[in-house]
């Protein structure tokens, strides 16, 4: 990948933490459901899923598929346990894409089931799988190896951001020259349910652009702060 980039956030199925009270088992389920906190999720993201309707005190069971054009893979996440009212709340951390840089979007489905019954499927979400990054083209390579992208003060470039679940709803660019921070810039809102922007907007939107090294930094927060989600491009004006 081009760019420098950080993400705070585990990519692995484990995280999974239930809020639960055990109960001697009543009634099977009969009308069961589970809800998702958001319809996408990027490798690391933490899914909370509320579920009702379920036989109080069972153990429940939640099978991960996730498919692309050309395969697909399935397992199994930790067992969550309904309460007296046959309801749970977990959170499950985001798992890997199954393709990791050749598609955008995965399908993902999750099913849900009872230990009693493995084989009935009592409720069924499908969710999206995202991988999360940033292109600017007309700036690459600008990477982590010492590489840097060739900035035109009056050129235009292509902001290409897909991923962006949980950070924020709009996307920034901060400008750095020589260590001093000179302008931020809106450049949109994260739209659809995996938080995306493809905007065309000037490669530097300021006035005066002075030559040698720029670092450019793109967050979802007005003010640039170093614990946030980045990315990050090196540029050189000549």
């Amino acid at each position: 990948m081009d760019p420098f980039r950080r993400r705070s956030g585990r990519s692995a199925l484990t995280g999974w933490v239930t809020l639960l009270a055990c109960a001697a088992v009543a009634a099977p389920a009969e009308s069961a459901t589970v809800e998702f906190d958001r319809k996408c999720y990027s490798p690391g993201d933490h899914m909370t899923q509320t579920g009702t309707g379920f036989t109080p005190g069972a153990n429940v069971h939640q099978v991960l598929s996730i498919t692309t054009p050309f395969q697909g893979t399935s397992f199994d996440a930790p067992v969550v346990t309904a309460d007296a009212n046959g309801n749970f709340t977990g959170r499950l951390v985001a798992p890997d894409l199954l393709n990791l840089g050749f598609f955008r979007h995965e399908s993902a489905r999750s099913d849900f089931s009872e230990e009693t019954d493995p084989g009935k499927t009592l409720a069924s979400v499908s969710w999206t799988l995202t991988d999360w990054g940033l292109r600017v083209k007309a700036w690459s390579p600008g990477d982590d190896r010492g590489r840097f992208g060739i900035g035109k003060p009056d050129g235009r470039m292509t902001v290409d951001a897909y991923g962006w679940t949980s950070a924020g709803t709009r996307l920034y660019a901060h400008y750095f020259h020589g260590g001093a921070s000179v302008k931020n810039v809106k450049l949109g809102a994260l739209t659809g349910d995996c938080g995306d922007l493809r905007v065309r907007v000037r490669q530097f939107p300021m006035r005066r652009v002075s030559s040698g090294k720029w670092k450019v930094i793109f967050t979802p927060h007005r003010r640039y702060r170093k614990h946030d989600a980045w990315w990050r491009y090196d540029v050189r004006v000549p």
